[in-house]
């Protein structure tokens, strides 16, 4: 059950970028995986992957909040020393006074999401997680539509509901 909620997530993924279920919207989608841009997404997918199960063995010798802390204070100083050194002062102020309530609102949403990760990572299956946090695929496209006025097309529709079935596939898998 649980491979086939994972199988389900991908092929969703897949669906979201069809804009037609037509032999010619077949072959547009075809003709684009062979694009930089799967390449770029394969990548991320193998890079969140790897850092899940980085992030599962770390939390197994450490507590997730102190293992959220460490990793946040080092990506910070980290970022904070390159942007120090590259970004013009100038730009960083009136990015923080045009938009300081937003990026502290991103980062305690991003926080609070991580740390929920880390606390199912810690009481789950790494598998599992790792489709369940596909999920936020599915609110990116509504959140596209909503706010950003992104056509809601019928491959977008199609590969959300597979999305979210697999999800649903993961969770009664987790359950069992």
């Amino acid at each position: 059950l649980g491979a086939a909620g994972l199988a389900t997530i991908v092929t969703g993924i897949v669906v979201l970028n069809l804009d037609g279920f037509g032999r010619a919207a077949l072959g547009r989608l075809l003709a684009a995986l062979g694009g930089r841009a799967t390449l770029y997404a394969l990548f991320s997918g193998l890079v969140a992957a790897v850092f899940t199960i980085w992030d599962k063995r770390a939390i197994m010798r450490l507590a997730p909040f102190a293992y959220m802390y460490l990793y946040t204070l080092i990506a910070s100083l980290a970022f904070g020393g390159w942007l120090v050194r590259h970004a013009p002062r100038d730009e960083l102020r009136l990015a923080w006074r045009e938009h300081g309530w937003r990026i502290v609102a991103i980062g305690a949403m991003n926080t609070s999401s991580y740390v929920l990760v880390l606390f199912a990572l810690r009481t789950g299956v790494t598998s599992y997680v790792l489709g369940m946090r596909q999920l936020s695929i599915a609110g990116g496209v509504a959140l596209g539509w909503r706010f950003l006025r992104e056509p809601l097309t019928a491959g977008r529709v199609a590969g959300v509901t597979l999305i979210l079935s697999g999800c649903l596939l993961l969770s009664v898998a987790a359950v069992r």
